[in-house]
């Protein structure tokens, strides 16, 4: 059974006016359904929210009901609730009219079903966009004569901030807003800015985890500095400054360099909007020229904790998908087209049908046609009542209507199958010519033909799952090549440098040199497995002047000191069963920390 919709919005300014809040208009508009007579009332209530935009939960919740058919009339106080900009007024009514619902506003009066009705609409409509636009413009009026007058600006300060006496003074979390600027000149990432906060346990003012986005509004925020912007001119505002004004224009120095760097050298990446991590989130490949992997894209924007996803390496599944794709087409070419033709041969089936359908209705059509005529000649000859001519024809009309009606619906379904075709003729042109096109295309052609071709690539932990836009599925396992510990061996004067070295980086490499395992190396001299990993890497990069540094000194972490209490006891337990025993300890232990102590304390028992 259908019912009606009472749909209520508030804006955060409202809310604070009597009358015009939530409980208010669910009030009047319940009591004014009842005298109407409506039943079944459901309520949508956007609480909060703008009325410029059509993005608010309950909206769309209504707007979902109605396409479903499940409301027969919607009720609200007035009509700018809906929205307060004409466009989206006139697409709401719109759908309104499409589904057959009424529409009422308690406190205007008018039919929207009449030319006058729909006039006022529009009338109406204009001027809740025009006050949400003076609205605007007042609000940013008072924003600039506040900043002239050296008073505090609207709203909420930022963190690091509070409100004291019309001026924004330092509080406790202002040491973080200095720490975020320093960690950002010195050369960290926002995404690393903000998942080393998270594991400190700081949060932002919201108590919310701080991510990617939240990094970056505070770097670019020139109130940290004490300035304001007026007239686009940044002056000295009456604001506490956290960071000094060459601290902050040094980090905006670094923001433009980056942007210009990506401007300059922009990556290209065949996969982008075809690959999927396993967790539905899309990946984006990074731009670390020969390095690129793609990842995923809940990793990249949030923290680390949003997936477990590694990625993929980039060359390696983009050079598998293009093979995978020539191999199929030379091989099970017919077992790629192989769905994708039972589908067609089943819609060849349905439009036969239709088409047969579509001419019994004609027919009927034509019959029902002529059953009116016989009854208008009858009526001229006297034969039948005014009356009884005029149900008649009321019923015929009606059942040609719905004949009519289903006409168009199947015509609109045979169009579908032609569309079909054309996707079916084009695969197969595509097939015959895939090898030479594939070879001869650029980047964005290459695009091209993977969109016409593959539908879906999803990247699991072992596998990847590229789905065509046939219906035909082909896994690819992950099998990326490893490289060796060290891209060449030591040369005697690296050596002899070396030796001379007082670092234990140093005589970490020589023992590398000489054969010995990185989880070797990491025991004797008792440091994370991790940092000895990285000391690979950077060799490989940059030569052995990456050893003319120290290995930074570990952190302390609280299980450490209990294992090394306890060292005879547990020194003879193996990895999982040590990882078991802390864990019913009552200690909360990251498997990779713990991997680190165990390499280095009991790497003869290792698994």
């Amino acid at each position: 059974m259908k019912k009606t919709a009472i749909y209520i919005r508030v804006s955060t300014e409202e809310q604070a006016k009597s009358g015009y809040s939530v409980e208010a208009q669910k009030r009047h508009l319940t009591d004014y359904c009842k005298r109407q007579g409506f039943a079944l009332i459901d309520y949508f209530i956007d609480s909060g929210f703008s009325g410029a935009k059509l993005e608010r939960p309950e909206l769309q919740r209504l707007i979902k009901e109605i396409e479903e058919g499940y409301i027969e009339n919607v009720v609200v106080w007035r009509m700018d609730r809906l929205s307060r900009k004409m466009r989206h007024l006139l697409y709401i009514l719109e759908l309104f009219e499409k589904n057959n619902v009424k529409f009422y506003s308690m406190t205007e009066s008018f039919d929207t079903k009449t030319p006058v009705g729909k006039l006022l609409i529009n009338m109406l409509g204009s001027i809740a966009e025009f006050e949400r636009e003076s609205i605007i413009q007042r609000i940013n009026a008072v924003k600039e004569t506040r900043k002239l007058k050296k008073k505090l600006p609207l709203g909420n300060p930022p963190i690091g901030y509070q409100a004291e006496n019309d001026r924004f003074v330092q509080d406790e979390n202002a040491p973080i807003v200095k720490r975020i600027f320093e960690m950002y000149i010195y050369g960290y990432k926002p995404k690393q800015i903000a998942s080393e906060l998270n594991k400190e346990g700081y949060r932002t003012k919201e108590g919310n985890l701080f991510t990617r986005a939240s990094i970056w509004r505070i770097v670019k925020n020139p109130t940290y500095a004490g300035l304001v912007e007026i007239k686009g001119r940044l002056v000295d505002g009456n604001i506490d400054a956290i960071i000094d004004k060459e601290t902050f224009y040094k980090a905006q120095e670094i923001i433009e360099q980056r942007r210009f760097e990506k401007r300059k050298n922009p990556q290209k990446h065949l996969l982008t909007g075809f690959i999927f991590c396993k967790c539905g989130s899309p990946m984006h490949s990074n731009a670390n020229g020969n390095k690129r992997r793609y990842k995923c894209a809940a990793r990249i924007n949030y923290f680390a904790d949003s997936c477990d996803s590694k990625g993929v390496k980039a060359d390696f599944i983009e050079m598998e998908v293009s093979n995978l794709i020539l191999n199929i087409i030379k091989s099970k070419k017919n077992e790629l087209l192989e769905p994708f033709l039972n589908k067609y041969k089943a819609l060849k089936q349905e439009q036969d049908n239709i088409e047969k359908e579509i001419l019994t209705l004609k027919k009927k059509e034509k019959e029902l046609e002529q059953k009116l005529n016989k009854y208008f000649e009858a009526f001229e000859d006297g034969e039948i009542d005014k009356n009884i001519l005029k149900n008649r024809i009321e019923a015929l009309r009606k059942q040609k209507e719905q004949v009519n009606k289903k006409i168009l619906d199947l015509t609109l379904k045979t169009n579908q199958f032609e569309s079909f075709e054309e996707e079916k003729e084009k695969i197969n042109t595509l097939l015959e010519q895939f090898e030479v096109l594939w070879e001869v295309s650029d980047l964005t052609d290459r695009k091209k033909i993977l969109s016409v071709l593959v539908e879906k690539i999803v990247v699991f932990d072992e596998y990847v799952d590229v789905q065509f836009t046939t219906g035909y599925r082909q896994r690819i396992t992950i099998e990326e090549p490893k490289k060796d510990y060290f891209s060449r061996n030591l040369e005697d004067w690296e050596i002899e440098v070396l030796k001379n070295t007082p670092t234990k980086k140093a005589k970490a490499l020589l023992m590398l040199n000489e054969g010995k395992k990185i989880s070797e190396v990491a025991y004797e001299l008792q440091v994370d497995f991790s940092k000895v990993q990285w000391l690979v890497k950077a060799f490989n990069r940059t030569g052995i002047r990456t050893c003319f540094e120290e290995f930074k000194p570990n952190m302390k972490i609280e299980f450490e000191d209990y294992v090394l209490e306890n060292i005879d006891k547990l020194k003879h337990m193996t990895f999982d069963d040590l990882m078991k025993h802390l864990q019913e300890q009552g200690y909360r232990v990251a498997s990779n920390k713990l991997k680190n102590f165990w390499y280095r304390h009991f790497v003869s028992k290792k698994k």
